[in-house]
């Protein structure tokens, strides 16, 4: 099976940073059917609010609360789809015909695990590929939402191209990611 590795961090909106957090990384593998996810949180965690494990099933409203998030679109395509992804094991799974536009579940079941320590967290989702998405090149957005214990948020992603944060901006969406085949 071909693969291919990208390492990158996310970094704090100006806007809403958070100080017990020293950094997120993140791995992107992609292989000819399948994108692994590794987020990796380092810093001061009990500061954090991080949900217990818990079954894993589709949720809506991660957002909320502390998740792992990335954006996919295909070439340059309008549409894109939005996966979000809890350290409780929970998923939420959207399609957009555009700009926050034409939401709608999709129905995909990815993989998710995580592990901790009192100063770093690592969540791994594995999604499967579309097989039209296996063809093509892929732009990411990754992102994530950190909230503290007094229920602050603060919002890290591969770049924040508004004054507020607003992971679904095209712009976000820059991590180009080659098709194997």
């Amino acid at each position: 099976m071909t693969a291919s590795v990208h390492n990158t961090r996310l970094i704090p909106h100006a806007a809403a940073p958070h100080p017990a957090l020293d950094s997120i990384e993140v791995s992107v593998q992609r292989t000819d059917t399948q994108l692994v996810l590794q987020y990796r949180l380092q810093g001061k965690l009990s500061a954090l609010s991080i949900p217990a494990p818990d079954s894993a099933e589709q949720r809506d409203g991660l957002w909320q609360h502390t998740c792992c998030e990335v954006f996919i679109r295909t070439g340059n395509d309008d549409r894109y789809q939005e996966f979000n992804f809890s350290p409780a094991g929970h998923w939420a799974a959207y399609e957009f015909d555009n700009y926050r536009d034409g939401m709608r579940p999709l129905s995909v079941m990815p993989a998710v695990h995580c592990e901790s320590d009192e100063h770093a967290l690592l969540l791994i989702a594995t999604l499967p590929l579309a097989s039209a998405a296996q063809r093509q090149t892929l732009r990411l957005g990754l992102s994530a939402v950190i909230e503290s214990g007094d229920g602050g948020l603060s919002y890290w992603a591969l770049t924040h191209p508004g004054e507020r944060p607003d992971f679904h901006h095209r712009a976000g969406h820059c991590l180009a990611i080659e098709a194997l085949t």
